[in-house]
């Protein structure tokens, strides 16, 4: 009967069936089982065969349960820059102070990049603003200047210039309204 090698690479009549607590099964038992579980690798088993093997199977002492250890963990996480005042109290006064002194000047920081973030994104606008009306004073003084020679000219520079203000300053703030199905941003001025 030919052979198989199981995944280890070992022959299986090489090795030896022990249970986990290390009690042998006797030398007939083995053979036997070995040569069934052979004969199950090449589908040679016969009705009788899967019976025995079956009982063996079923009829093989029962491993005494292991000992199993249980852990915990406990994880402990804070946010913001300082530790908790559990752990803060654990440090000497110059360290304390120290740490409380960095955190204020943390918060500061971020203040100040917070609001020159703010002052830039104004200034922007405003200069946006600007350049949008020497845009829009330009196009219409174009269109006055070229009424006179050609009606036609001037009416199209003078609609190219509202629909271009319209589509810079108007269409921005009616598709945010749609993205976020609430009101623009009211304006101060």
């Amino acid at each position: 009967m030919p052979s198989t090698t199981p995944p280890n690479g070992e022959q299986p009549s090489q090795r030896d069936l022990s249970l986990q607590d290390g009690q042998q099964v006797d030398e007939e038992t083995q053979k036997e089982f070995v040569g069934l579980i052979e004969q199950l690798h090449h589908g040679q088993l016969s009705e009788e065969e899967q019976v025995r093997l079956g009982d063996l199977i079923v009829s093989a002492p029962t491993p005494e349960p292991q000992n199993q250890s249980v852990a915990m963990m406990r994880q402990v996480s804070y946010q913001g820059p300082l530790p908790p005042p559990e752990q803060l109290n654990a440090y000497d006064e110059e360290t304390r102070r120290l740490i409380v002194n960095m955190a204020v000047d943390e918060q500061h920081h971020t203040h100040d990049m917070r609001s020159k973030g703010l002052e830039g994104a104004i200034k922007k606008d405003e200069r946006g603003q600007r350049y949008g009306l020497a845009v829009a004073i330009v196009g219409l003084v174009a269109a006055t200047v070229i009424a006179p020679f050609s009606s036609v000219a001037a009416g199209v520079i003078g609609t190219l210039d509202l629909v271009g203000m319209v589509a810079i300053f108007v269409a921005p703030r009616i598709l945010e309204k749609q993205r976020t199905g609430s009101q623009p941003p009211e304006d101060d001025a």
